[in-house]
């Protein structure tokens, strides 16, 4: 599979709830993406070769929005090894709109995010009194 991916995914540690767009049914969360595609951990097996409507929240307001909105088909699913009654699955964007693009290029080069292989990068938070 990585063989044939031509932009390498970054993977992030917080949590992105990922949700049937139409439905708002929660179908898993965000593991790795990149601009063309992305891995979830999802809570139903899901069809190989049929398109999916998505909707992904973020944990901010990032780049002027709140959640990214987008159709990719399922390219493979398999039982995961880390978490039992849950599904690994692959996904290949299929539909997205320009500002949808800017939005992810954003994510993947700021802190929520990092390349496979590599500690995440820590943000600093200050206190106040």
């Amino acid at each position: 599979m990585d063989e044939r991916r031509k932009d390498p995914r970054k993977q992030t540690d917080h949590f992105f709830g990922v949700f049937h767009r139409e439905t708002g049914e929660f179908i898993g969360k965000l593991i790795d993406l990149s601009a063309k595609g992305m891995m979830l951990q999802a809570v139903i097996n899901m069809d190989t070769g049929s398109i999916y409507e998505f909707k992904i929240d973020l944990p901010k307001t990032i780049a002027g929005k709140r959640f990214l909105s987008f159709d990719a088909e399922c390219v493979w699913c398999r039982e995961s090894k880390k978490s039992k009654d849950n599904y690994d699955v692959g996904f290949q964007i299929t539909e997205m709109k320009f500002d949808e693009i800017e939005t992810i290029q954003y994510l993947l080069n700021g802190a929520l995010f990092h390349d496979s292989g590599q500690q995440p990068r820590l943000t600093l938070a200050k206190k106040t009194n």
